[in-house]
This record gives structure tokens, C-alpha cells and sequence, in this order.
């Protein structure tokens, strides 16, 4: 599913450099190979040791997508 305009597959994008991870996700630094943009790409598991995480992943995307703060990196976009 893809929920943005110019974001469709990982394959958009080249990726630079690990930037850090955690427990159920990876961020890398991407450049969006049709425009040059420079992003912070989450990679985060549906799954992991036999847990469902995808009502926690949407519940995620929810509040990131209404989230407004100038401190704070907006959601630009999701796909899975």
C-alpha cells in the first residue's frame, strides 16, 4: 500500500547510510532516486518472535501523521 504521491517501493530510493535501529526497526539516510531528496527511512518489522506488530505500526503512522512540531521529524509518507 502506498499512502503518498511521490513515494511508491524501497526501490525509489538509494540507501547512504544506517543512521541507527532498535528492538523492531532500522533508520537509514535515503536519497529518493526521482527527485534527490534526502530522507530519514524507517524500516520497522510486521513481525518479530511470533508478534503481530501491525496494529502497533498503524497505530504509529496515525499519531506521526497528525503530529506537527518543529522539533520533531514529520511523516512524509508510508508503504509497506
Amino acid at each position: 500500500k502506498n499512502h503518498t504521491e511521490e513515494f511508491s517501493c524501497l526501490e525509489d530510493f538509494d540507501i547512504i547510510r544506517e543512521l541507527g535501529k532498535g528492538g523492531y526497526s532500522v533508520v537509514y539516510l535515503v536519497q529518493h532516486r526521482g527527485t534527490g531528496k534526502r530522507y530519514a527511512l524507517k524500516c520497522a518489522m510486521k513481525r518479530k518472535k511470533n508478534r503481530d506488530r501491525t496494529k502497533r505500526l498503524r497505530q504509529e503512522i496515525d499519531v506521526l501523521e497528525d503530529l506537527n512540531h518543529r522539533c520533531i521529524i514529520g511523516l512524509r509518507g508510508w508503504f509497506e
